[in-house]
């Protein structure tokens, strides 16, 4: 189930098809609203990741929680949307 966010200044996520070393996997993020999706986490490690959707740009939940992507919402509220079943059209 995709996540909606709203960031409000540039934060700089990492493009996980790159390797974490190299300078051009970190991209900034321009501030605005985004949907998320997560996925397992592509560097092996047990913290899923949250992605912007159709990508694979983005990095574990608590970093975005770190930058204020999750502002108001507890971790048990993001754990329920996250399992919220997704409508049909």
């Amino acid at each position: 189930m995709p996540i909606s966010i709203t960031t409000r200044e540039a934060i700089c996520i990492i493009d996980s098809t790159k390797r974490r070393e190299d300078p051009c996997a970190h991209v900034e993020l321009a501030p605005g609203r985004y949907e998320l999706e997560e996925i397992q986490n592509p560097y092996g490690f047990d913290a899923p990741w949250f992605v912007l959707k159709g990508t694979k740009r983005g990095m574990a939940r608590k970093a975005w929680m770190d930058e204020g992507a999750f502002e108001g919402l507890t971790e048990a509220e993001i754990d329920a949307i996250r399992n919220r079943p997704e409508r049909s059209a």
